[in-house]
């Protein structure tokens, strides 16, 4: 039985195989924009959280 750590990626492998470059880099895309987006709520969190 693998870890989800390296099940993840070898998925991700998979996928891109039957991808045209296109598609990966629009699945890029979309990965980082969700990262971006993660970040930025932290980001909001923090600074609601901190002190005066």
């Amino acid at each position: 039985m693998l870890l989800l750590e390296t099940q993840i990626p070898m998925l991700r492998i998979a996928i891109q195989e039957r991808r045209t470059a296109e598609d990966n880099a629009r699945m890029r895309l979309e990965e980082f924009e969700a990262l971006d987006e993660k970040d930025l709520k932290l980001n909001n969190k923090s600074n609601v959280i901190k002190p005066a």
